[in-house]
């Protein structure tokens, strides 16, 4: 149930969970955390995201441009890849959101 006041859940979590998400990725609902803020974790410089999306890497060289960003690009492999099925849209939707993300934060 959410509250009508705090537009939140009513339920807290008492315990920590661990949900797997494949065979290396777990998600973690522990006491005390409402969202999830990417101030909290190491900076990810934005040339650098595509390479940890594990089902991007076999094509990162191949694309027409060195500097390419993987989200418009004429000549880009992971775009193609997409394209045809063999990374899923959401995996490129989800990359592109967080590329925006770091692109917009402030870089100290």
């Amino acid at each position: 149930a959410v509250s009508t006041r705090l537009g939140r859940g009513k339920h807290t979590t008492r315990h920590v969970e661990l949900y797997p998400l494949d065979s290396n990725t777990f998600a973690a609902d522990t006491p005390g955390y409402a969202s999830f803020d990417v101030a909290m974790v190491d900076k990810i410089e934005k040339e650098h995201l595509a390479s940890l999306f594990p089902e991007f890497q076999p094509f990162l060289s191949h694309c027409r441009f060195n500097d390419c960003r993987h989200l418009n690009e004429p000549g880009c492999t992971v775009l193609e890849q997409v394209r045809s099925g063999e990374i899923a849209p959401s995996r490129h939707d989800s990359y592109a959101r967080l590329y925006e993300l770091i692109s917009s934060s402030k870089q100290y």
